[in-house]
């Protein structure tokens, strides 16, 4: 493992050593601004601040080779260390910092009189870190260590203010439809012996994986010329607002768009994205291509097939075209309550691959969806209409959902249903009742029809 660390107004960077070195193809969840430094609920003592990555966007990562941060310490004359760490969710649904993994650390700055920032990159190019993607979070971590100077140190966050901002400078805070609120759950904070808390922001964390990574993109919303705009690739990509339905001042009329990193080892190659509303309940391996296929080949968005060419560096990007199509595409689009997408990626020469999922939310609220919540202790049992057919079921988190189809009390089928992901299953006409469990003693929310 290399770690570097770099003034952050000069970003003067310490070289590492040359090596054989496997991709970083980034990732990030934050929408690549950075208002403020903090350190979430911790006060002045130890403690974890933590951005979840959701199985919706994370399944088929595997090899963590790159973690990037910025440190601000507002005395430099003292120190105090900290851990980087994965962790997962505890019983409850809260993250289970007691049970995380270090991979980075214990680390120092560099003694500085004043204020000082640094931005600090660990790569483990040479040996990847494992990184579990369970059904439902994976949290990169920062530990602050009780030390001389731990109150004083703090990470950069991005103000993503109360959930999915527009992608340009004027936020909404929050994106509501349907008079609710969106409320992501995506960045926690907590000290020790004290249960999470969440934020509404999200912390600004550069990751890159050894495999190739999707990046959804909520681009510039159209009709707000003058706006000083970038590309978000935080909250606003994992539910953009199409249709302005907040709605907000200025309208917010996203485009949207998918960038994948493959690496310089698929340099001129060309790729394929796949999408689809619903996800499989079992993954595929596909022979011949790399990893595991997730998407639905029975839903209708799976006819919707776009292709990629890479750039020299193994780069690409597909633009959605929302900007200038007709108003029904526009709605059309919007109307999806659930957008997975994969990429099949071809090299000039060697084997396919299959990049991670991607999942966003056009529609945070669908229209003619039920919402609701479950936990281990409390399930929603429905009593099934007589001419229902399909059961559809979107998982907003957090935690995993298990659905049971019973007869009476025989179960004729089922599925598991991982978070930020929706399926559509078969509902026999015996069927008299579908059963709803969490798999955490916190609720874990969704959506249905």
């Amino acid at each position: 493992m290399t770690t570097r660390y770099a003034l952050f107004a000069s970003l003067c960077a310490l070289a590492g050593p040359a090596t054989a070195q496997l991709p970083t193809n980034p990732l990030r969840f934050y929408d690549q601004s950075i208002e403020f430094a903090s350190r979430g609920m911790l006060g002045t003592g130890p403690g974890h601040v933590s951005q979840a990555l959701t199985y919706g966007q994370a399944i088929g990562l595997s090899r963590l080779t790159w973690v990037r941060y910025v440190v601000q310490d507002q005395n430099g004359t003292t120190t105090s260390p900290w851990n980087v760490r994965l962790a997962g969710l505890a019983s409850t649904g809260l993250p289970n910092y007691a049970a995380a993994t270090t991979i980075a650390g214990p680390f120092v700055l560099p003694v500085t009189p004043g204020p000082i920032a640094y931005r600090v990159t660990h790569t483990f190019t040479t040996t990847p870190v494992a990184f579990p993607v369970a059904g439902d979070q994976t949290h990169v971590c920062v530990e602050w260590v009780a030390g001389a100077n731990v109150s004083e140190m703090s990470l950069q966050m991005s103000n993503a203010p109360l959930s999915a901002q527009p992608p340009c400078s004027t936020n909404e805070s929050p994106r509501v439809e349907a008079k609710v609120p969106t409320s992501e759950q995506l960045a926690w904070s907590g000290p020790p012996a004290t249960p999470p808390t969440a934020l509404p922001l999200s912390w600004a964390f550069d990751l890159g994986f050894a495999e190739p990574t999707l990046q959804g993109v909520a681009l510039p919303y159209a009709g707000s010329p003058g706006i000083s705009c970038v590309a978000n690739t935080g909250y606003a990509a994992l539910d953009p607002d199409f249709n302005d339905l907040g709605p907000s001042t200025p309208a917010r009329f996203d485009d949207y768009q998918w960038q994948l990193e493959a690496g310089s080892g698929f340099a001129g190659g060309v790729a394929v994205l796949l999408h689809s509303q619903t996800v499989l309940n079992a993954p595929l391996a596909v022979p011949g291509i790399s990893g595991r296929f997730y998407l639905d080949p029975l839903d209708p968005l799976f006819a919707l097939v776009t292709p990629i060419a890479l750039n020299a560096s193994g780069s690409g990007s597909l633009t959605l075209g929302l900007a200038t199509a007709p108003a029904a595409i526009r709605a059309l689009a919007g109307s999806i309550p659930s957008w997975s997408t994969q990429a099949v990626v071809v090299p000039k020469s060697g084997p396919l691959v299959f990049s991670q999922l991607w999942t966003m939310r056009p529609r945070t609220a669908p229209p003619g969806f039920m919402s609701s919540s479950a936990s281990s202790t409390t399930p929603l049992r429905i009593t099934k209409p007589t001419t229902m057919q399909t059961f559809t079921i979107r998982n907003d988190g957090r935690g995993v959902l298990a659905v049971v189809l019973l007869a009476g009390t025989v179960r004729l089928g089922g599925a598991t249903i991982l978070e930020r992901t929706m399926q559509t299953m078969a509902v026999p006409p015996a069927v008299t009742t579908i059963q709803i469990t969490g798999a955490r003693t916190g609720a874990t929310n969704f959506v249905y029809r």
